[in-house]
């Protein structure tokens, strides 16, 4: 069961193992489409200044999640950029720089002013992003009504990594 460390009011907890990503499209109309053993965790991410930190963070403390869905399919999405630059965090990393207060933190490397807190290791970052989680962008509304029927589908993950420890900073 997934183990909401950040946030945890602003989360709806499901049973399985995929975390889906809903961008500005409400969680709520998303999980109703879903039961609750199709996912581990729905969240919204408005902000990627300091939202994709506890995203991360939430990840790291469930090692059981191994697929990340994300929806970017509204204007609001686009407009607001969090989406795109969770997205430039998996494909891209970060380097090290500050925040817009002038703490140092780790940056997304993407054009969208995105933060991680520098207390989360390099390496574990790297390790998340490169092997740890597998990314799936949907930006359609046919993605999204492909992507139910592939989630249904799935297997459950209960055991795909059962030696992972969670891991909270």
């Amino acid at each position: 069961m997934f183990n909401p460390i950040y946030k945890p009011n602003q989360l709806i907890i499901g049973t399985g193992c995929i975390a889906i990503c809903t961008g500005w499209t409400p969680a709520k109309s998303v999980a109703t489409k879903l039961d609750p053993s199709d996912y581990a965790v729905i969240g919204n991410l408005y902000s990627a200044s300091r939202g994709i930190n506890f995203l991360v963070r939430n990840l790291l403390a469930n090692p059981d999640v191994r697929d990340l869905v994300v929806m970017d399919l509204t204007r609001e999405d686009k407009n607001s950029g969090s989406v795109q630059c969770l997205k430039d965090f998996f494909e891209n990393g970060v380097y090290k720089g500050e925040d817009d207060v002038g703490k140092v933190c780790w940056v997304i490397d993407s054009l969208v002013k995105g933060y991680i807190d520098i207390d989360i290791p390099l390496e574990v970052l790297n390790e998340l992003r490169l092997r740890g989680v597998s990314l799936v962008s949907i930006s359609s509304q046919a993605n999204f009504t492909d992507w139910i029927a592939k989630i249904k589908s799935l297997p459950s993950y209960s055991s795909i990594n059962p030696g992972a420890k969670p891991m909270i900073f």
